[in-house]
Formats: C-alpha cells, sequence, structure tokens
C-alpha cells in the first residue's frame, strides 16, 4: 500500500482495499483484527473490528489511547437500551398497574406476570362486589314481596340502598 499524505486519504484507501478488507475479516473470525498501522509523518492509523458479538463491521481511524470499541450502530444500541432499561426500573409501578395503558409487548415476562395477577386482582374484588349486591338486591326483593304493607317512610324497618 503507498504512503498517504493526509490520514483522510489514508483511512479512504484502507477502505477501499478489498485485500486490507479480506485480511481483516480473517482476523476478525479469529477474533484477533485489532491492527496498528504507522504512516508517513508519524501518524498511525487502527483497523479493527467492533466489539460487539454479532457486528462484524471494520473500522479504520486515527490511533488515540480512547478510540472508541464499538461502532456507531452498535454504540447507539447499547445507549438505547441502557435507557429503556432505566425508564422500565422507574415506571415499574405505573407500567404493572392493572389500569396502566402500557401495551404488554412491552412488558418483560416478569411485569406480564404482576400485571397479569393485579389484572385478576382487580375483576374478582369487582366481581365480588357485584354479587353482594345482587344478593342484597334479592333480599330487597323477597322483603317487598313477602311484606303486605309497604311504607316509603321506614317506619316499618326497611332500609333503601
Amino acid at each position: 500500500m503507498k504512503e498517504k499524505e493526509t490520514v483522510a486519504d489514508a483511512i479512504v484507501a484502507f477502505i477501499d482495499d478489498a485485500d486490507v478488507i479480506e485480511c481483516m475479516t480473517v482476523l476478525s473470525l479469529r477474533n484477533e483484527a485489532d491492527i496498528v498501522v504507522k504512516l508517513s509523518g508519524g501518524h498511525k492509523m487502527r483497523l479493527f473490528t467492533c466489539s460487539a458479538d454479532d457486528c462484524t463491521q471494520i473500522m479504520v481511524k486515527e490511533y488515540r489511547g480512547s478510540n472508541a470499541e464499538y461502532c456507531t450502530a452498535c454504540k447507539n444500541k447499547n445507549r438505547n437500551k441502557k435507557v429503556s432499561e432505566e425508564t422500565r426500573q422507574k415506571n415499574y409501578d405505573k407500567q404493572t398497574a392493572p389500569n396502566s395503558k402500557t401495551p404488554f409487548s412491552y412488558l418483560n415476562n416478569e411485569q406480564k406476570t404482576i400485571r397479569n395477577s393485579r389484572n385478576n386482582n382487580v375483576k374478582a374484588s369487582k366481581n365480588r362486589k357485584i354479587r353482594t349486591l345482587e344478593m342484597r338486591l334479592t333480599n330487597l326483593k323477597k322483603k317487598f314481596n313477602d311484606a303486605e304493607e309497604l311504607t316509603l317512610d321506614g317506619s316499618d324497618g326497611t332500609t333503601f340502598l
């Protein structure tokens, strides 16, 4: 490979060189894809692959001690995952509440289980209230049917809802 005058030209040359890409692909499969190349003028270039397990993107950057280990897509994905987990923890009670508007597809398995149990508790409570009211109504109907004379002022001991 010819020496280039600028770092930007060197990066373009590395990216466009099919032999470099092929060698980096082979090295990445062996988990050895981290190469530092010295250029004229004291510049160093670092050729490396993304550190994510499922990514094989090859990156060419000017060598620094603090080069990123992940490509932009993986870095954003990791950041989004971290922010999502923080939001999930912050809104845990809101998301698992029975009256939550959060779709089930956004909940993890633990949250789905908790939300289902809370929904079942609310349903059971409502059903108990309905049964109690139905029983009271049935008892009142029996009282009214059995009574010969009905007074609306409550003097006969009947109370209304």
